[in-house]
Parts: structure tokens; sequence; C-alpha cells
């Protein structure tokens, strides 16, 4: 929800009262938390400030509505390792300046947020260094305003939709009093390994602060084909988590064409981490869904089957065992 409070301020907030069973998640859960709640400051078109708990703007899907998609996002694991992000679901507290430029041909956001920091799907910092996300997107032909995009406008567009985009994000992790630890982590969504870190202390001669860096590149178009439109997008990423063989490269590309009110989509994405690192870093999975849309992105139905493939399966459900789901999703918006 949200709303307006005088031209200069507004506000939105969300509620999710469950999450799904997938991408290693063993089970739904019924607890509700609030994934958004914030204000911005709605200076000009071209000069916005967003105050409060939101989307990190990073990469394309990060800034993507969850409800105005036709395959499931599945996050934190799509494409690339886990993403930076304290509640796994792309939003972080923080503070960001952003704004549509040339009539929204051009998009900037830039921020910084909560040292609450989670690079790699679990390392937990012992203080509170903050992480800093910019990011940057192009669209020449017919612009996508707002902060938030869509990642299908159901060729409602007036033309072709052509963006290209990138975003850069970075921060310190594992900066803390101990002198000396050692961190056995598990990365939720991306496998499980062992990170040892030597810590400095006051008065300590021995430091090993670690830097996680993040680039991504992506590209979106819909365009207008036939009876229906037609929906393309892709990305690549690198992740580095600054420790040996930290470094993950990945990319995805997606395709959905919607034909009247039927939609069927698929996406292929792919993971690969430096060296030889057990415990489900590898992976390569395919997704294909049809939605069945009743009142466009208010009232839909989605179908879909989401299989993921790890190179060096391992013994943990869900975690670094192949394994693939069939959901069914009834969305309803008002």
């Amino acid at each position: 929800g949200g709303g307006q409070i005088v031209p200069l301020i507004k506000f939105g907030f969300n509620l999710d009262w469950a999450a799904g069973a997938w991408d290693a998640k063993a089970a739904t859960t019924t607890t509700v938390s609030v994934t958004d709640a914030n204000i911005t400051l709605a200076f000009a078109p071209e000069v916005n400030v967003l105050v409060g708990l939101y989307r990190t703007p990073f990469r394309r899907m990060d800034v993507t509505d969850s409800y105005a998609g036709y395959l499931f996002p599945h996050a934190p694991a799509i494409a690339g390792g886990a993403y930076s992000g304290a509640l796994g679901n792309f939003r972080n507290a923080g503070i960001t300046l952003w704004g549509d430029a040339m009539g929204g041909k051009i998009k900037y956001g830039a921020g910084v947020f909560d040292g609450d920091l989670a690079p790699g799907g679990g390392f937990a910092p012992s203080d509170d260094s903050p992480f800093y996300s910019v990011r940057l997107a192009f669209s020449p032909l017919d612009p996508e305003k707002g902060y938030a995009n869509a990642a299908t406008y159901l060729g409602k567009k007036k033309g072709t939709v052509l963006t290209i985009g990138g975003g850069y994000l970075a921060a310190n992790y594992r900066t803390g009093s101990s002198a000396s630890t050692t961190y056995t982590t598990t990365e939720t969504a991306t496998g499980v390994h062992t990170t040892t870190a030597t810590i400095k202390a006051a008065g300590a001669t021995t430091t090993a602060e670690l830097t996680y860096t993040a680039y991504t590149v992506d590209l979106f178009s819909e365009i207008k084909l036939g009876a229906g439109a037609l929906n393309i997008e892709g990305a690549y990423f690198v992740y580095d988590r600054d420790i040996t063989n930290g470094e993950t490269k990945g990319w995805y590309a997606t395709v959905a064409y919607l034909i009247g009110a039927f939609q069927p989509a698929f996406r292929y994405e792919e993971s690969d981490r430096d060296g030889t690192v057990t415990g489900g870093e590898d992976f390569t999975k395919l997704s294909a869904g049809l939605n069945y849309y009743i009142k466009g992105h208010d009232a839909k139905i989605t179908l879909e089957y989401a299989a993921k493939d790890f190179e060096n399966e391992g013994t943990t459900p869900r975690t670094n065992q192949d394994y693939a789901d069939v959901t069914l999703q009834l969305q309803f918006q008002f």
C-alpha cells in the first residue's frame, strides 16, 4: 500500500504473511514480516530522496515489482549467488537519491544502507558498517518511469521498451572486536562452506578486513509482436567475497510471450564460483511457467515448474541436492 501526505511527501508499505517452500526453504512459514516501509521526498521527477525499508538499487530484478512479473523470483539464489540483503528479498534499510532524467530515459539511484549485510547468504558482520549501492539505467525508446520496474507491461506501453542497466555494490564485513575468530557459514540459498577470518581487535597485531563487492549489467525489452507482446530479459553478475575462491559469476536469460490472456515464460540460470568449492556453489536452473491473466497483474493465476541442478551434488536436501518444484499461485490485488 501507499499514499501521499502532501505533494512533496509520499509513503509506502508492504506486509508478507508467508514464504514459499522453494530455494532452500524446507517448509512454508507464516510469520508476518514488514518488507517495505518508506517515505519519499519527491522534489522533482529528477530528484527524489527515499528513506526507510525498500528495494536496493543494484540489479534490475532488485527494483522489479514482485507482483508485476511472469516467473517467481526465487530470491536470493537466482543467477550468480546470494544477494546482499538482510531480508534475503532485495530489501534493505537506508537512504537513496534517485530520479528520472530526460523524461525517464535515464534512471539513476545511489544509496547507503544498514550494515546488516549478508554477502554469500549468511555472513553476519560483527559490527554495523554500512554498504553502498548504485544503479544506472538507460531507456532510449519508451521509458520506464518510477523507482520500480515491471517484468512485463502486458503490451500496454505505447511503443517498444528497451532498457540497458548496470549496478555496483560494496561493503566491508567481518570487522569486529575478536583478535582471531573462525566462522562457519551456511549459504542458505547457494550452498555450504567454511571460511576462516582473522579479525583485528583493539591492540591486536593482525587484521583481515574483508570487502564484499558486486557488479551487474542487464538488458530488458518488451516488443509488441503480432497480437501479443514479447518480453526478453537477461543479466550478468560478478560477486567477490574477498576470500580464496570467493568470486562467483552468473547469468540468466528469460523470455515470455503474451497472447490473449495467456503468457508462457521460460528462464535459464547459471552460477559458477571460482575454484573447487563443494556444497552447491555451481548450479544451473530452468524455470517454465504459464500465466492466465484475469485482470492484468491485479488478478492472475501462475503455474510454474522449476528444476535446479548442482554441478557437485551434496547430501543436504534443497540446499545442495538437485530438486524440482511445481508451484501454483493465485494473485489478487486491490
